[in-house]
């Protein structure tokens, strides 16, 4: 996969999550919510409404696929390899949630990090995907109910 297109698939994911978080927000939250944090969007969310994603996201996998890693670096000689990065998980809500947090605007400004340091970027795309389905299903939902509670 090429960098321009993982890092492209990254922000675009990113922003749909955003979104979509937005729309709990703006539907029934009643407050506006603003910014990229998807882990803020996610917790700024009324306890039903979370536990429901989590249950509906959760319920959703069979097998888990790989995630996959973009590392650049400048150096005048060939580097060394990176370091492992921390090990993410991304099978449960409040793991994706907390792993992409800022995945927007890291995937969007990822040149201005490439330095003598390695970075670092995840490409979580399918789980990131599997979520965005799981938000239209929730919301969705709610809208046949007339509402979330």
């Amino acid at each position: 996969m090429q960098a321009g297109h993982m890092l492209t698939a990254n922000m675009q994911a990113a922003f749909a999550l955003e979104l979509g978080l937005k729309v709990f927000h703006m539907t029934w939250a009643d407050k506006e919510a603003r910014g990229h944090d998807l882990k803020k969007l996610f917790n700024g969310l009324p306890q039903q409404m979370q536990g429901d994603i989590r249950a509906t996201y959760e319920g959703s996998w069979q097998t888990l696929p790989n995630v996959f890693m973009l590392a650049f670096r400048t150096s005048p000689d060939p580097p060394p390899p990176p370091p492992s990065p921390p090990a993410a998980s991304y099978a449960k809500a409040d793991e994706l949630f907390d792993a992409c947090s800022l995945l927007f605007v890291q995937a969007r400004y990822f040149y201005e990090q490439v330095g003598p340091d390695w970075a670092i970027v995840h490409h979580p795309i399918q789980y990131m995907l599997r979520m965005i389905d799981v938000l239209a299903l929730v919301y969705d939902e709610y809208l046949k109910r007339g509402g979330w509670l």
